[in-house]
């Protein structure tokens, strides 16, 4: 960058491709914190407050995670993993250069504009959610940003449900957002106790997705420069507190059915200890959680969420008529079926 600049002079700073993005954003998109960090230096705010044409800001491309909708597996989670610090520290700085304004600033991806705390949420890396609610000094600004919603009526807290689960970012934003957050339906009448009890969820922002997945490859070369700059940007990265994340990537790809529905417990333990779970909300189709549980054939989960919701839940039916038990057993869910038959009311 240093010997383009050198070469082409100031004005390639402010070229934009064709679809808007600045080379900061690109930097940013790709967590190239150093790099980011040299064209801010040179470019300034008029770098720093600019957006493309989908109203996305430097920001909104250092908390997205372009790599969220692709198979996931041991190694490759660790690799992400490994960027995780870097990534939290490039957030920061820009928080911090950004002030108030960046962190406001929300796409103009009419009807469903967002913030970047929606996007960061739906990255699924607590330590970068921490770092933008930390920024976020306005109590009143940073419960706006939490409750508002983006595609499919997703709340943050909806997009914390895609999978990988992080437990951890589950209590995070239970904590911050409270029992309005916790409760908040989605546009088919979800709560996220529902999307944490049923099928994975992938992709959530359909066409406004951003960018083009990046490579397993890419990833892995990019998770050996980021080792090679450990020691150097040691006085920048704060690595404390992430040894149970890294617990929990170690488990996705790989994992058999019950160690992922193991953090599905942890996350729904989030919110049942706070009475918040939702258990017997129904979706547009009368289905409660303990259905879609039935129907996935988590039979943890359901047993989490009949200590919870006990014989009132389990007798509950949906649009159809059917209870969960009647459920599981069109799904042929066995050991299900039998965790139902014990309450006695199924």
């Amino acid at each position: 960058a240093e010997r383009l600049v050198e070469e082409g002079g100031e004005k390639l700073l402010r070229q934009r491709q064709r679809d808007g993005r600045t080379s900061l954003m690109g930097a940013c998109g790709n967590n190239h914190k150093k790099t980011a960090e040299w064209l801010l230096s040179r470019g300034g705010d008029e770098l720093l407050l600019a957006t493309d044409e989908q109203g996305w800001t430097c920001l909104h491309w250092a908390v997205q995670n372009r790599r969220g909708a692709q198979e996931r597996s041991a190694t490759w989670d660790v690799r992400v993993k490994q960027a995780a610090n870097k990534k939290s520290a490039l957030v920061r700085a820009l928080c911090e250069k950004g002030g108030p304004d960046l962190l406001r600033a929300t796409t103009n991806d009419a009807p469903f504009p967002l913030s970047c705390l929606h996007l960061a949420c739906a990255s699924g890396e607590t330590e970068v959610v921490a770092t933008v609610l930390e920024a976020l000094e306005d109590a009143h600004e940073r419960r706006r940003l939490l409750l508002q919603k983006g595609p499919r009526g997703f709340s943050c807290l909806h997009s914390s449900a895609r999978t990988p689960i992080r437990p951890s970012l589950v209590r995070l934003l239970v904590e911050e957002g409270g029992q309005e957050l916790a409760e908040q339906a989605d546009e088919q009448g979800r709560v996220c106790t529902h999307l944490l009890c049923g099928e994975e969820v992938k992709g959530e922002f359909g066409e406004y997705e951003p960018g083009e997945l990046e490579t397993e490859e890419r990833v892995a070369d990019d998770a050996e420069i980021i080792l090679a700059e450990q020691n150097e940007d040691a006085d920048d990265i704060d690595g404390e507190g992430q040894e149970e994340e890294n617990d929990n990537l170690s488990k996705h790809g790989g994992a058999d059915e019950g160690e992922v529905d193991a953090e599905r417990v942890e996350a729904l333990e989030a919110l049942l200890c706070k009475g918040w779970a939702g258990v017997l909300c129904a979706d547009r189709n009368g289905f409660t959680p303990l259905h879609v549980a039935a129907k996935a054939g988590r039979k943890r989960l359901v047993q989490c969420l009949l200590t919870a919701g006990g014989d009132a839940l389990a007798e509950m039916r949906d649009l159809k008529g059917r209870t969960a038990v009647e459920l599981a057993m069109e799904e042929g869910r066995e050991d299900v079926v039998e965790a139902l038959m014990r309450t006695g009311s199924a």
